[in-house]
This record gives C-alpha cells, structure tokens and sequence, in this order.
C-alpha cells in the first residue's frame, strides 16, 4: 500500500490519535487517515529544542509494516502528530 508519493507530500503536523504507549512513553500503536498502525520499532527518539532552550517537543522515527514514520508529540498540548513517512 502506498501512503504517499514523497516526504514532502505529507502536511508539516497531520494531526493523528495515539492508542498505546510502550513503557508509558514510546508510542506502540497510531490512527491516522482512519487506519490503525501498530508500531514493530522505534528507531529513533530525540527531543525538539527551540532556540533558547524551550522544548517543543518529542519526534521519534518508528517502523511498521506499512513502512516508515516520523512522528511528533508537542510538549506544550501533547498532541501528536504525523510529521512524514515512506510506504515499503
């Protein structure tokens, strides 16, 4: 299944509705565009610094079977969103 074209044909922040968190901090399973992702890796994790030291949020680069996702949890509302992804 192909998600989208590109990186760059993902909106900045589509918002999307997290299910499940693994250690009560990496997300395990996402909904978005009304389908359910469940999360087989994190890959990466890091902390989204503005300048001045003010944390704007978590990202983190997580593999499922319908391929790669960036995602973003913003600090201030924790909501999260889908930041960009590549269908395998």
């Amino acid at each position: 299944m192909k998600l989208f074209k590109s990186h760059k044909s993902v909106p900045s922040r589509e918002p999307i509705r997290l299910l499940a968190l693994h250690h009560g901090y990496f997300p395990r399973r996402f909904a978005w565009r009304g389908q359910n992702y469940a999360i087989d890796t994190v890959e990466r994790a890091w902390t989204e610094v503005r300048s001045g030291g003010t944390v704007e949020g978590y990202r983190f680069r997580v593999r499922c079977a319908e391929g790669t996702f960036e995602l973003l949890q913003e600090a201030a509302s924790k909501r999260w969103y889908l930041i960009r992804g590549r269908a395998l």
